[in-house]
C-alpha cells in the first residue's frame, strides 16, 4: 500500500512540475542575447542618449535642443556618427542595430534590435537602469518591444546605425 502511494505521489509532483513550466530532461530553452553582447548594446545606445540628450542623461549634449528649432536627420546621423566613432562596439551591424525614432521635432526614442538571435531589442532606459534584451510577448514589457520594433520598421524617419536590418 505505501509503495503506491509514493508512485501516486511521485505523479503528482511530477504532474505539477511540467504544469508550471519545468521538464523532466534536458530542456533547450530558446536562444537569447549573451551577457557580453547585451552590454554592448546597453553601450552603444547610452552613447547615442547621452548624444541625443534622451533618457535623462546629464549634459553636455551633441543635439541642440530648443524652443522654434526642429532637430534633422543629418544632425542626428552626425552626433551619432560623433559618438560612435572610436568605440568597442564590434557586433554593431551584425549581431545587432540600432533604430532611432524619430519624432516631429527630433529622436524620441533608440533600440537595439539583436539580429543574432533574431527577435530580441533593447529598449532605451534612463542611466543607472537595468536595460536587459527583451523578446515580444504577451507581457507589458514584451508589448512595448512589440511595438517599438514595429514603429521603428514602419516608419520612414527612423534612422538606422549603421543600417536597416532586422524587420520583421
Amino acid at each position: 500500500m505505501r509503495a503506491a502511494n509514493a508512485v501516486v505521489i511521485v505523479a503528482v509532483i511530477l504532474a505539477v512540475s511540467l504544469a508550471l513550466g519545468g521538464s523532466t530532461s534536458a530542456h533547450a530553452r530558446e536562444p537569447s542575447p549573451s551577457k557580453e553582447l547585451a552590454a554592448e548594446m546597453l553601450k552603444a545606445m547610452h552613447l547615442l542618449d547621452q548624444s541625443f540628450g534622451l533618457e535623462s542623461f546629464p549634459k553636455p549634449h551633441c543635439l541642440k535642443w530648443g524652443y522654434g528649432h526642429i532637430i534633422t536627420a543629418d544632425e542626428v546621423k552626425a552626433c551619432a556618427k560623433q559618438a560612435l566613432d572610436g568605440q568597442a562596439l564590434p557586433g554593431l551591424g551584425t549581431k545587432y542595430v540600432i533604430a532611432a525614432i524619430m519624432a516631429d521635432i527630433g529622436p524620441q526614442t533608440i533600440l537595439a534590435i539583436v539580429l543574432d538571435p533574431p527577435g530580441w531589442a533593447v529598449l532605451s532606459c534612463d542611466p543607472n537602469r537595468p536595460c536587459p534584451p527583451r523578446k515580444p510577448g504577451p507581457d507589458k514589457f514584451g508589448m512595448r518591444v512589440t511595438d517599438q520594433i514595429n514603429r521603428a520598421c514602419t516608419k520612414p524617419t527612423t534612422i538606422w546605425f549603421p543600417e536597416k536590418k532586422g524587420c520583421p
